[in-house]
């Protein structure tokens, strides 16, 4: 008979538009907040149906169809003038500003308008739930590959949304906006600068890490924008003071890093439960050597592997699938939840000492004897690391702009940054997520500067490394002045 595991009935930690899930270690669960259903090998749990019906229920208008609307416009664009050149040195500096003259890039972003404004639209909407759906038995997901029934319906199987369409949107967005700022127009930059922060956050509450990093891209690149405007501008503390409100508005806080691995947590779940089934002569739950041969071919080889890759993979799955049988079905559930709470203990720490913990993580992953964890993304420091660059970036950008306002409401820089009433009060906002302390600030004859210790923790004095300190000889990551070369 099955026994619901434990740890899975743990509380959850889910962040109201979030389709993650954050296992809190113990304590009551809160009445507002869904739980998961209990995995069951009997009868799989439909985790994406589940996911969809909680996370999308109540929502009267969702951003998510504007997006759709919006690919399909770009999608035209694509076929008639080509798709946003990613790769082209021009083309990339064209949104990083400022503008220099280009007619074949102009003439893109004149046809492009329609499919920017209609991103403009779905990106000013509050709610936004990208329904997740599979493509069922047979389908394209896994080309020429024939899933079985019971790994139609499961979270492997997802079919995301075209969200490299959004990245591109925003690319083009930007550009548009440094092209009008050239011609004097200044808003249609902030306009670009704002779009681009409410999609990051539309991202942000949804599930996935591809969503996740397509979230924080777009942050990176409003906050570049937004430095380099405000040293552009005739005027950089009015500008500030201008901005900041709306700045302020369209980036809120973003849910923990911790929910985006819940995703994770849950395909393993959902693969474990697929690939036990009942064995009869026991009365208890065993591996199937099949389902998990098939679920380890979509796990290790991915949606766009050949036959032969394909037959290799779930061949070799064959072959080691009895190991699974090692451990019951709730032991190899407890398993997840184990390995994942673990995540969610480093990622809790200051970062300094997470940094420490992952090396000892990576040694704890390869004792896990679980083979469907073994196969899921190993990069867990790298993922932190750019998640606690985009928190310093989104402080620092902040920051600067409340010094400027300072400056524009005052007439003076600050001498310290407490001595800014909306920074005194906010000391999270002053701290760099580095080295836990403020961030460097100090005055100079002609300003002030503003930078983050960056990843080798130590102060360099200023000296700026885009590679946030990781480049030989180290250096800080530097906000204000703006440097010249990012």
């Amino acid at each position: 008979m099955y026994t619901k595991a434990p740890c899975w009935l743990l509380p959850s930690v889910v962040a109201a538009l979030a389709c993650g899930f954050a296992v809190q270690a113990d304590g009551p669960a809160q009445a507002d907040e869904p739980t998961p259903p209990a995995p069951n090998p009997a009868e799989p749990v439909d985790y994406l149906a589940w996911i969809n019906e909680t996370y999308g229920k109540g929502i009267k208008q969702n951003a998510a169809d504007e997006y759709i609307k919006a690919f399909g416009l770009y999608e035209a664009i694509e076929k008639e003038h080509g798709e946003w050149r990613r790769d082209d040195p021009d083309w990339k500096a064209a949104y990083a500003g400022p503008w220099s003259d280009n007619p074949e890039l102009e003439a893109w972003l004149n046809a492009a308008k329609p499919a920017i404004e209609a991103y403009e639209r779905a990106s000013l909407i509050e709610d936004c739930h990208f329904f997740s759906t599979n493509t069922g038995p047979g389908g394209d997901m896994f080309e020429g590959h024939k899933l079985s029934t019971r790994f139609a319906a499961s979270m492997i199987n997802m079919r995301l949304q075209p969200i490299g369409r959004i990245r591109s949107l925003a690319w083009a967005a930007l550009a548009d906006g440094w092209h009008a700022w050239k011609q004097g127009d200044h808003e249609k930059l902030v306009s670009g600068i704002l779009l681009c922060l409410r999609t990051a956050r539309h991202l942000h509450n949804q599930h996935s890490r591809i969503e996740r990093l397509v979230g924080i891209s777009l942050q990176l690149h409003a906050y570049g924008a937004t430095l380099r405007a405000a040293d552009l501008s005739p005027d950089a503390p009015a500008f500030a003071a201008e901005l900041l409100p709306r700045f302020t508005e369209a980036d809120r806080e973003r849910p923990s890093l911790a929910r985006v691995f819940m995703h994770e947590r849950l395909i393993a779940v959902d693969m474990t439960q697929r690939i036990y089934v009942p064995d009869k002569q026991s009365g208890d739950y065993c591996v199937d050597a099949d389902l998990f041969a098939e679920g380890w071919a979509m796990m290790v080889v991915g949606s766009s592997s050949g036959d032969s890759e394909w037959d290799e993979e779930f061949r070799g799955g064959k072959v080691i699938a009895p190991t699974m049988n090692a451990f019951a079905f709730d032991t190899a559930v407890a398993m997840v939840n184990d390995h994942y709470d673990k995540v969610d203990r480093v990622l809790r720490l200051p970062y300094r000492e997470a940094v420490e913990k992952w090396g000892e993580f990576d040694v704890h992953l390869d004792g896990v004897w679980h083979l469907i964890l073994r196969t899921l993304p190993r990069d867990l420091p790298s993922m932190h690391r750019l998640e606690t660059r985009a928190v310093a970036r989104c402080r620092g950008t902040r920051v600067v702009l409340h010094v400027l306002a300072h400056r524009h409401a005052t007439g003076e820089y600050p001498a310290k940054l407490i001595d800014v009433p909306a920074l005194r009060s906010d000391k999270e906002l002053r701290t760099d997520p580095f080295s836990e302390e403020e961030f460097i600030y100090r005055r100079t004859d002609d300003g002030f500067t503003l930078y983050s210790v960056g990843e080798d923790f130590k102060d360099d004095g200023g000296k700026h490394d885009s590679r946030w300190g990781e480049s030989d000889g180290g250096g800080d990551y530097v906000f204000w002045p703006v440097p010249e070369v990012e």
